[in-house]
């Protein structure tokens, strides 16, 4: 377990991959993101484990259930 823990919160007026390139450059550990592929090079190039947002995923769940519902 790592001694410390930081949490970042970091705002930019686009959703250019550029930016969470140069944000996370050198960067490595846990990325937590919402699922945006812009983040994808970025989690490549540094040594980092990418973490989906489970708000993002519990929506692609009860879609599927509602849709699942709908056919049976």
């Amino acid at each position: 377990m790592d001694k410390y823990k930081v949490v970042y919160m970091h705002y930019a007026n686009n959703r250019s991959a550029v930016v969470a390139s140069e944000l996370f450059k050198g960067f490595n550990g846990y990325l937590q993101t919402d699922g945006y592929a812009g983040y994808n090079a970025t989690v490549q190039t540094n040594d980092m484990t990418h973490l989906a947002c489970w708000a993002h995923a519990e929506e692609k769940v009860c879609r599927y259930s509602q849709i699942r519902e709908s056919v049976t």
